[in-house]
């Protein structure tokens, strides 16, 4: 949400607030632990404030309670920094948003994250490899990296009803062809599944350029680097699917 309502006293002590929303409690779980357990948070928003706002937060996942914050605006990337857009040379994302420095001390929402975490079920991934090579390897590296149940999808017509439930999805576009691109464009424009973050994987750079316009979020070459996978995995995940 923009400003609140004049009752509400937040609003009226910090002029900014703002309504943080994830997909999952999972992808919530996520970015608790690589930003807010560490006193910060990084919203990816075009709606900049200038540094040194005073800002509160309110951030929400599904079947959670709503954890309020506040903060101050402690740096800002904006469009003339983000390194050329959405995706860099290497496939690393640098978005728009801002840097967050939280003032409101852990102990006061540990709780709401206990709750969460004793009723959490897990990461789903939805995962598109045409071949058993590539397949392998990005169920052991995933499974390496977080605890997953791995939905597999060899197109987007293979796939069953639950891949579109995922919190995440790895395609990889050099083994699936042309599959791949329909996997992602249904990933896409699926109601139940538009804010799914994507992975694409390719080993050519005019191929990740095809996933850059396909609408993925990440891109990196193929095979994958597990280091590069697991960073891209984090940030995805840990990213909010709206900032309000």
């Amino acid at each position: 949400m923009t400003a609140g309502p004049a009752k509400d006293r937040r609003s009226e002590r910090i002029p900014v607030a703002l309504e943080v929303e994830y997909r999952s409690a999972g992808a919530f779980l996520i970015a608790y632990s690589t930003n807010l357990s560490k006193g910060g948070l990084f919203l990816e928003t075009e709606a900049l404030q200038a540094v040194g706002t005073r800002m509160a937060i309110r951030l929400r996942a599904p079947d959670t309670s709503a954890i309020e914050l506040e903060g101050v605006v402690a740096w800002v990337r904006g469009p003339e920094a983000a390194r050329g857009g959405r995706v860099s040379g290497h496939g690393e994302v640098q978005p728009v948003g801002m840097g967050i420095e939280l003032t409101t001390p852990e102990a006061r929402y540990g709780t709401v994250v206990d709750q969460i975490v004793m009723r959490f079920s897990g990461i789903k991934i939805l995962v598109g490899a045409g071949e058993p090579a590539p397949r392998a390897i990005l169920h052991r590296y995933l499974r390496s990296i977080l605890a997953c149940e791995i939905i597999e999808a060899d197109g987007a017509h293979q796939a069953s009803p639950a891949a579109w439930q995922a919190d995440l999805a790895v395609v990889d576009l050099d083994s699936l062809g042309p599959r791949a691109d329909d996997l992602v464009r249904r990933v896409r424009t699926d109601p139940r599944s538009a804010d799914i973050p994507v992975i694409a994987l390719a080993t050519q750079p005019r191929d990740r350029q095809r996933g850059a316009d396909l609408g993925a979020d990440e891109l990196i070459p193929n095979p994958p680097v597990f280091a590069d996978l697991q960073a891209a995995v984090i940030r995805t995940l840990a990213r909010p699917s709206a900032v309000r």
